[in-house]
């Protein structure tokens, strides 16, 4: 492959270093990405934005595929709905689709109106686009689910059943092989 690794932006308090960050880095080999850790997640919404935006556009410029997880997964669909289509495959796994109940706390995520608004027209869709949810997801939101998959068109889908907001991994897995096989 010709790929120099994956992109990897994780979940709220995930590691590039653990879990799915490490299995990546074992499997494929990381390019970069971000650990939503506190201390970044203080910062204001906008430069995480930014961030990712310059990510995103490093990971184009090398042939490096992306993966976002849960809030990175938001993140990765505010910033692609703010440029030009992306030239590489990108995966989102249980992406964050607004505010929602997660472990019993009101979760309002910021650029909820700008998620909202991006949803009502065709968006700029990746070269290859992966969306993924876990039917027993606690945000999954069945409206704005099918909202999503109409503005971007992804050439893979799947809301899995039986699954919750952390996909099994031996799923995750095979998401990743397909991600991988599409650089």
């Amino acid at each position: 492959m010709g790929a120099p690794g994956i992109c990897y932006f994780t979940g709220r308090g995930g590691s590039l270093e653990k879990g799915l960050g490490a299995y990546l880095a074992e499997r494929h080999g990381l390019f970069g990405g971000l650990s939503l850790t506190h201390d970044w997640l203080s910062q204001p919404h906008e430069d995480q934005l930014e961030i990712v935006s310059a990510r995103l556009r490093e990971a184009e410029l090398a042939g490096a595929p992306v993966m976002a997880n849960s809030y990175g997964a938001y993140l990765t669909l505010l910033a692609m709905f703010d440029r030009p289509p992306l030239t590489i495959p990108v995966l989102l796994l249980s992406p964050v689709l607004g505010k929602t109940f997660l472990g019993g706390t009101y979760f309002r995520p910021p650029g909820g109106r700008r998620f909202a608004a991006a949803l009502t027209e065709p968006a700029p869709k990746p070269a290859w686009l992966g969306l993924v949810m876990g039917a027993e997801d606690p945000g999954h939101m069945p409206e704005t689910w099918n909202k999503l998959l109409h503005a971007l068109q992804p050439d893979h889908h799947a809301l899995l059943p039986g699954q919750g907001h952390s996909l099994e991994k031996a799923t995750v897995a095979a998401l990743v092989d397909v991600l991988w096989a599409r650089c």
